[in-house]
């Protein structure tokens, strides 16, 4: 490939912008609209949100679903509904968002953060089996940007020590396992509409289940009357509200009109993408597990060696992605437990029994590796472009690793 590196002075392989994000047209105008002018904007006492809930139930194969007003919202929900509570462990991966970690210390419980795998980012079983303790109550599994964590495995290892699954799907709507989709396959599922998100109305999320119980602890505490979801005779269990209008509902039917075939085309990119930079030394396209049949690539996650990549420095390597059009991220830059929180012997958290910088874990080598020097991650929306475009995508590192020398 000819021509110098853009960071270098160089001509950038592309010039324009990749899908904007969202998606809009007429449809969600007129839904909009139409929830707007009915007058009765919310679930009390319209119809947009139990229509979504049954669409999004009916989408992701789960007998119920809950709509709430964030993807934060839905995890404290879903904790609830599972009761648990003061001293109770939840496993989580230590490769996350504040998000999951926040909903498991708002209920009283402990995160214990558990080290994720090098092939998939998403946590490791054996790890999470070495975790468990007495006091562990359920997992908490995040399906990393699509890619689904080894739900076989986890299942297993759930009915052998009687512990409930939590699947925080928010960024995988759409992935498969077994033709399933994730969120539906441990005891109870959380989703994300937050604007960046696979289905997004600005803010919002859902908690989803089979199990009958669980959605009628779900809709008791997730709004003080029950959203008129179910039979009561008023205010009988600690509740908050976590309430999604009717103008983010209609939104969301909308959108949902479309996911279906976004996630196609993401997967259907993502792996030509896979094809391309699996030629490059230094570059690993992530590994799913066993019996993935659609991974939606809400990001697209790449393990990046520098070393052998011709010793370019994982920073100067999404600098120089950047310059030639390729809008390139470092993931998350910091394992869950550096966050400050865990460091300070104030708690904001008095419900528990012990302070949160007694709850950083040992060291996780492969989170900290990925947060320093190999994860590298693509937003979504840059999948939906043409074909073509994925092309582009793909001479960028190669134009890389031809003048990695110099970078280095």
């Amino acid at each position: 490939m000819t021509g110098d590196l853009a960071l270098l002075g160089g001509v950038p392989i592309r010039t324009e912008p990749f899908h904007t994000w969202p998606v809009i047209d007429d449809r969600d105008e007129q839904m909009l609209l139409e929830a707007l002018h009915s007058g009765r904007w919310s679930r009390w006492d319209g119809t947009y949100t139990r229509r979504f809930e049954e669409e999004f139930a009916r989408f992701t194969g789960a007998r119920y679903a809950l709509a709430v007003s964030s993807g934060t919202g839905a995890l404290e929900v879903a904790m609830r509904a599972l009761g648990l509570g003061a001293g109770d462990e939840v496993i989580a991966p230590a490769y996350s968002f504040t998000a999951p970690i926040a909903a498991i210390l708002s209920v009283g419980a402990l995160p214990v953060l558990v080290d994720v795998s090098p092939e998939s980012f998403c946590l490791d079983p054996t790890a999470t089996e070495h975790a468990i303790s007495p006091r562990t109550r359920a997992i908490l599994l995040l399906h990393l940007g699509g890619v689904p964590c080894d739900m076989d495995r986890f299942s297993r290892i759930a009915e052998q020590h009687d512990l409930r699954l939590i699947e925080d799907a928010a960024l995988a709507l759409g992935t498969r396992m077994h033709d399933r989709q994730v969120g539906t396959l441990g005891d109870i599922g959380i989703f994300s509409f937050q604007a960046e998100k696979n289905l997004a109305c600005g803010e919002g999320g859902a908690v989803v289940t089979n199990d009958d119980t669980l959605w009628h602890r779900a809709a008791e505490v997730h709004e003080y009357w029950n959203g008129h979801l179910v039979p009561h005779a008023g205010w009988t269990s600690r509740t908050l509200s976590y309430r999604i209008s009717e103008l983010q509902s209609a939104l969301l039917i909308s959108q949902l009109t479309r996911v279906e075939a976004q996630s196609d085309r993401r997967a259907r990119h993502g792996a030509l993408l896979d094809a391309r930079v699996h030629s490059l030394p230094g570059l690993r396209p992530v590994s799913v597990p066993v019996g993935t049949t659609r991974n939606t690539r809400s990001l697209y996650l790449l393990d990046y060696d520098a070393a052998t990549f011709g010793g370019v420095p994982k920073g100067r390597m999404i600098e120089a992605l950047q310059a030639e059009g390729v809008p390139a991220l470092p993931g998350y830059t910091h394992p869950i437990y550096e966050n400050p929180i865990f460091s300070s012997h104030d708690s904001s958290y008095p419900q528990l029994p012990v302070e949160l910088a007694q709850l950083r874990p040992e060291p996780c080598p492969v989170t900290e590796n990925l947060c320093g020097e190999r994860a590298i991650w693509l937003r979504q929306q840059t999948l939906l472009c043409e074909e073509w475009e994925i092309g582009q995508i793909g001479d960028a590192f190669e134009k890389i690793y031809e003048h990695r020398a110099r970078l280095a």
